[in-house]
This record gives structure tokens, sequence and C-alpha cells, in this order.
């Protein structure tokens, strides 16, 4: 879920903006999708300054929205609670749609494991009168709710939300939310022990992952789907996904998970036989255990 469809919200249209805010703006959104979240994260805090200074409330909302989203990207789940409060207050005083950044209260609630805090945005998005869902806030609905289900060993609920998600899914061709979808069918088929189809599953997610360019998430589904595959009794083919999944999450940064996965990887590739993929995973191994290079120093600005 950190790494869920949300995307910072376009700029207001049909009326003209403030330059510098338009400015930082941009240059957040740019850094978002390079993927330079603490850059983004800057750029949309001094946008929201300016956006208070000028007593914009559309701007006010759009501007603390985007930076939550930035925060829960980054696993500060509070704080992005916090600007979202903001932004609801904000948005709603302007008259605009809620429908986006209620959806977001409602996955952040389900990051920091408030069950209740998340049925109830949810419940929001379909009850405020300044709310105005499309089918995709429908489906993601859906997936969340779903979720609570199978965290609650609900799985015939979990598959009746599930099957709710998939139909609503051709209205809403987004491969996030196509990810989504494959992904709580991979938890409810883990959840019946039907584990070579929950293997399929996430290779599903994880192919919808590579579409939607999230790659922390497209990581953890290849994990997700060596896990499963490992279950299933198809040691190469776990060995196969736990490698990939190592590899793409340390080109990421991220060493402690890729460690994690290219440990499976080497120990599933040894007991299925498969010796080149065995030497690729020891090989990443001590790619991941050299010390990270230091950083060059800063370069001053004129």
């Amino acid at each position: 879920m950190a790494g869920c469809a949300s995307v910072p919200k376009p700029p207001p249209t049909a009326r003209t903006r403030d330059a510098e805010l338009a400015r930082l703006d941009a240059g957040a959104r740019h850094a978002f999708e390079q993927e330079s979240t603490a850059q983004a994260v800057n750029l949309y805090q001094q946008a929201l300054r300016r956006a208070r200074a000028l007593d914009d409330a559309e701007e006010i909302g759009n501007a603390a929205y985007n930076l939550a989203v930035c925060l829960t990207a980054m696993g500060r789940y509070d704080v992005a609670a916090d600007f979202l409060r903001e932004s609801v207050a904000e948005l709603a005083r302007a008259r605009v749609n809620l429908a986006d950044v209620l959806l977001i209260q409602a996955r952040v609630a389900y990051l920091q494991e408030k069950p209740e805090a998340t049925l109830r945005y949810a419940a929001e998005v379909f009850a405020n009168p300044l709310s105005k869902p499309g089918p995709g806030h429908r489906t993601e609905v859906a997936l969340l709710r779903g979720d609570i289900a199978c965290d609650r060993q609900r799985s015939d609920l979990a598959r009746v939300l599930w099957n709710e998600a998939r139909v609503l899914l051709p209205t809403a061709p987004d491969p996030a939310l196509r990810a989504g979808v494959e992904r709580l069918s991979g938890r409810i088929q883990m959840s019946e022990r039907r584990y070579e189809m929950a293997a399929l599953a996430f290779d599903r997610e994880a192919d919808a992952r590579r579409d939607a360019r999230q790659w922390r998430e497209l990581a953890r589904a290849l994990g997700r789907a060596g896990e499963a595959w490992s279950l299933a009794g198809r040691g190469k083919l776990a060995a196969d996904r736990y490698f990939r999944a190592a590899r793409s999450g340390l080109a990421q940064g991220g060493r402690d998970a890729a460690r994690h996965w290219q440990k499976l990887a080497a120990e599933m590739a040894e007991r299925a036989g498969d010796a080149a993929l065995a030497r690729e995973a020891r090989a990443l191994g001590t790619e991941i255990l050299q010390p990270e290079p230091a950083a060059g120093p800063e370069r001053q600005g004129r």
C-alpha cells in the first residue's frame, strides 16, 4: 500500500495561477516523477507556504494533498495525516471534489494499522456531499476493504470485494489499479493455501507494477511471488523471483530488503540445483555487502 496509486494532483485549470506557485508545483511534480521524493517534499512545502500566503483555499488544499502523497511514499504516515486534515478543510472551503483526499486518508489510516478509521474514511468517499467518486475511487475502496477482510481472515468477504474491484476495473484501466486487484487476488489465494494460483497472481501484479512505473512495489510483488512459488514447491521459480526482487530493491537503495531476498534466492537456487542462478545470487550478495559510495561534496549555487 506504500506504493499506492495516488500521484500529485494536477494544478487548478481555467484560472490564472501565481507564477511562483506554478514554478514550485511544476518542480515538485517533476521531482516526484523522477523518484526524488525528498526533493519533492521540500518543494511542496514551499508551495504550501506560498499558497497559505496567498490565502487560496484550493491551492492550499492541493499543495497539502500533494505533500501528503510524497510523505506517504516515504513512510511518514503520521505527518501525512496532519496535512491531509488541512487539505480536506481547505478543499471543502473551496467547494471542490474531495474524493481523492478522502481516499488517501483511508489509505494512510490503513498503513497506520487503524482499520476502523480506514473504513470510516472509505465510507466518506461515497457519503460526503462534496465527494464525487469515479470508477477508480470505487475500485480502490473495494481493494482497501478487501485488504482489511484478509487481515481479519475473512477470505469469503475479501473474495466478494475482490470481485467488485475486478468488475469495476474495465471502467478504470489504470495499471496501478490492475496491480492492486492482482495483489488482493494473491492474498486471498495465499490465505486459502492455493499457492500456485497466488504466485501467478503476484507475477501478474509485478507486470502491472512495471507498467505503472511503481518500482518499489514491483520489488515487493516479486518478493511475494517468490514466497508463493516456494510454498507451491517450485524452487527454481521461487529463486528467480527472489533474485529479481533483490536486484530491483538494491537498485532502489533498499539494501535490507534486498539482502533478505538475495539470501532466499541463493538458498532456493542451491536447493533446486540451479547452479547458474545460485552464482548470480551470491554475486549479488557480495554487491549488497559492499559499502555505499560516499556522497561527493555538494556544489555551491551562485
